[in-house]
Formats: structure tokens, sequence, C-alpha cells
């Protein structure tokens, strides 16, 4: 069996709603927000022990350990969901690194080794076509309802420039645009407002909208209650519309990314520390609680349940890999795939929250898991 690098996808939604409040602030956008042109071309922290209704009372900082954990092969609670099929759906002309479902459900959207090239397919898999090969096309692409992929690339031009571009193509027509261009800036991936009418962009700590739909009823942004989750600098910070600073809502500064808001905006996840453990952040009480090991983070589209992966490695080669849930308290976590034939990487939550996808990091193919989700108990 073949073995894949350590090259981890993470595939975030890009909506937070929720209005926030921390004592640590630093300075962060202090200009209205404008729209950008359409032309304008670390070391391991310990991890806090957490309540727990599984056998081992402690959340497990060994991937290894976490994957041999008999709680794992057996739970002894109620499941969160349940596994009731599982297809696969997309081959391509070389191992895919990760996929993600489009936000209207309707297709694929895959990537290579390293973040390199993107592809995209109907949903059952047929009519996979590449739409780039840019550096990092990969890293984090946003879709709409409407049936548009936002991704960015990277490169370097003759002169040692680095050229980052963001792109805006059309599933329906296969239009491909750049909507900004810029030379060596720190340019983010893109998020999307909640009505996915803006792509925002943030370039050197300042956001800057795109507008993808604009009419007489349009928000402004500084007027709307929702914002962004981003890292820099091994922390990670949210920055509402409305307020001129961003705030700190990690608690160390050995936060590596992977930041991932919650549908509904009541929690976001991101990864601390050189053995990416997991955190959960709860936006109206500032509390965080510790998962694990965990990686690649993918919310349910009613923010009740979180997908990630635990790998094994050696250093250098993924051994084994597996999908497992949480629900935001943290508490309460099942294992979902244990076939030891295959290495499945990068979760991501069909818009409807019926299946998720998945890679075989060993293979590169993309298989589909079919759930069952219980009713949520009223409070």
């Amino acid at each position: 069996m073949s073995k894949k690098k350590l090259t981890p996808l993470i595939v975030i939604p890009a909506i937070v709603f929720v209005f926030v409040w921390y004592v640590s602030t630093r300075s962060g956008m202090k200009e209205p927000l404008e729209s950008a042109s359409a032309e304008a071309a670390n070391e391991p922290r310990d991890l806090p022990a957490m309540e727990s209704d599984l056998p081992n009372e402690e959340i497990a900082p060994d991937a290894g350990a976490l994957l041999d954990d008999p709680a794992f092969q057996d739970p002894s609670h109620e499941p969160l969901v349940s596994i009731v099929g599982r297809d696969k759906v997309l081959t391509g002309p070389i191992p895919f690194l990760g996929a993600m479902v489009s936000a209207d459900g309707k297709y694929l959207v895959a990537t290579g080794d390293g973040y390199e090239g993107l592809w995209v397919a109907n949903a059952d898999g047929t009519g996979l076509k590449q739409i780039s090969d840019g550096y990092s096309a990969g890293w984090r692409p946003v879709t709409t309802e409407a049936g548009e992929l936002i991704f960015r690339t990277r490169e370097f031009d003759e002169d040692g420039n680095l050229l980052f571009t963001m792109h805006l193509y059309d599933f329906e027509t296969g239009e491909l645009k750049t909507i900004y261009e810029g030379f060596n800036e720190d340019l983010y991936p893109a998020w999307l407002t909640r009505d996915q009418d803006y792509v925002l962009m943030l370039k050197d700590g300042d956001i800057m909208p795109y507008p993808l739909r604009e009419t007489e009823d349009t928000v402004p942004l500084s007027e709307r209650d929702e914002g962004i989750a981003y890292s820099d600098g091994g922390q990670v910070y949210f920055q509402h519309f409305g307020m001129k600073e961003s705030m700190v809502i990690s608690t160390d500064d050995q936060a590596t990314g992977g930041e991932s808001a919650s549908p509904t905006g009541k929690h976001i996840a991101y990864l601390s520390g050189n053995a990416n453990s997991g955190f959960i952040v709860d936006m109206e009480t500032g509390n965080e609680v510790a998962i694990g090991e965990a990686s690649n983070f993918s919310w349910s589209p009613d923010g009740r349940f979180l997908l990630y992966d635990v790998t094994r490695d050696d250093g250098h080669d993924i051994l084994d890999s597996d999908i497992f849930i949480v629900d935001p308290t943290g508490k309460t976590r099942q294992r979902l795939t244990f076939d030891p034939d295959y290495a499945f990487f990068g979760p991501n939550w069909s818009p409807n929250g019926d299946y998720f996808t998945a890679t075989d990091i060993f293979t590169g193919e993309v298989h589909r898991f079919d759930v069952e989700i219980p009713e949520e108990e009223s409070p």
C-alpha cells in the first residue's frame, strides 16, 4: 500500500454572524470597508482535561492512542450520527488530496497534492474537468448557492515577485474571471458573507469586500451582525464587521490555523500546537474546550456537529487516518470510519447534511458517506 506525504486539507465554512466580546483585542480594521473593484486585477502545548461520557475521561493527545482506544472500537454511548452507506464518487487523473461539495449540492470541487490545481465535477463524479493548475488553488476555496466558486492562486513571476490572484468561476457557464490580483501581498483565501452577496478578502490586515450581488435593500457590512475568523502570528482573531478592532479568541500563541466557524456563528474551531490539537470556542461565553488530536474541520449545516480527521504518521508519511465527529461542547465524540484498508481524510459536509465526503489518502479517491442524524432534542 502506498503512503501519502503529510499535506492536510482544510476546507472550512466562511460564515460567522454572532456578536462577541473579549478583553483581549488588537489593532485591526481601522478604516470603513470599501468594495474592491472587479477590474482590480511552534511548540506543542499541554492539553487540558475535559469531561467526557466515554470510558477514557481525558482527551487523548496522541493520535495513535486515539485511533486504538477501545472506546472508539465499541462506543458505549448513543451515536451522534450513523453511517448508512458509502460509495466511491470521484477518481481523477491524479490522486486527489481532498474534495468539497458545492453550496448548491450540485458539484464536487477537488484539489491535487500540495493544493495544486482545481477540478470540478458533477455531484455524482461525472463530467470531471480541470479549471486551474494554479498553486494553492485548492486551499480553502468557497462556493455559493448561486453556483459560484471563488479560489485564490499564487505564483512567482520571472523577477521573483509573488502574484496573488482571486478567481471567480461560474459552474453553469464555465466562465472564469479574475476579481483581484496583487504582487507581494499577504492575501488570505476568500470568505463569504452570510447572504453570499459579498466575497471578503483579507489583505495585509484589511478586509476588502467584492460585491457579487447588490440591490437597493443591500445592508451595509458595518450594520451586519457577522464577521470573519482568521489566524495570524500564532493566534486566532475574530473581526466583527461593526467593530474597528479584531478580537483574540485563542488562548495562547501557538494557533496553527484551520479556523472554522460554525454556520450558526456560535462556535469556532481551530488548531493549536505543533501536534494539531483541536479546540472549540463558544462565541457567546468565551469558553474553550479541547478535543485532542484533530485536523480538517467541517461543521454540519445546522452547526450541531463538527467533523474532523485524526491521522497517525511516522513523522513523514501518513500511516492511518479516520473520520471523527464531535458536538460543540466537546463532551461527546464518535469515531465514524474503521476500515483498515482505507485512510479517510479531509471530511466535508454536504449542504443538506445528508452525507459527507472524504478522501482516501492512499489512493486519492473521493468517497461519499450517507448518514442518519437523530432529531435534535427539545431543550
